[in-house]
């Protein structure tokens, strides 16, 4: 209900997100003109943000993103995660960080990404599986990561309750998992 701040995190930018990790520490990222700007609180409690810096990928080269596209989570083992479309690109891919946000490295196994995927989503749940959603061009695709997996699930159409593939906008949507009650997985 109450919130307290505003404090200031990037000069320029939009589409923010942030991710927290068990820890207490948090990484914020926002879209700035073609890269991805991430600045991090190392540990709970901290009031002063690290500075800026542009994602990279394993090869030090800046990730190149589109515009709107990106979703960072944290995992229950510490690492980040990053689904992302990068500019220019035909499907989405999909990154993990093991030095808090410094270095990012394409997944591993057949699956990288969403393929004809735009608009990428990324839920983290509680007993560590990690599920990647995107708009495939009138329809909605997931892929899941569960604990002890080396690689990401071939993506399958969203459905309703009646079978049918679900048909949202061609725009953003999210995903969380219930904590409590069934367990279900929510998508708005």
């Amino acid at each position: 209900k109450t919130w307290s701040g505003p404090t200031i995190l990037f000069a320029a930018g939009s589409f923010p997100d942030v991710a927290a990790r068990g820890d207490g520490s948090l990484l914020y990222a926002v879209y700035v003109g073609g890269a991805l700007s991430i600045r991090r609180f190392a540990e709970s409690g901290e009031t002063t943000p690290q500075a800026a810096f542009n994602a990279k990928n394993a090869a030090g080269v800046d990730l190149a993103i589109a515009n709107d596209s990106f979703r960072l989570v944290a995992d229950t083992r510490g690492f980040y995660w990053l689904h992302v479309l990068l500019l220019a690109a035909g499907s989405t891919s999909l990154y993990v960080s093991d030095d808090d946000g410094a270095t990012w490295a394409l997944t591993d196994g057949a699956v990288t990404g969403i393929a004809s995927g735009t608009h990428p989503g990324l839920c983290s749940e509680p007993d560590g599986t990690l599920t990647a959603s995107a708009y495939t061009g009138g329809t909605a695709t997931l892929s899941r990561r569960t604990p002890g997996d080396t690689a990401w699930s071939a993506g399958s159409l969203m459905k309703d309750a009646a079978a049918a593939n679900l048909a949202p906008a061609n725009v953003a949507f999210s995903l969380a998992r219930e904590v409590g009650g069934p367990a279900r997985l929510i998508l708005v």
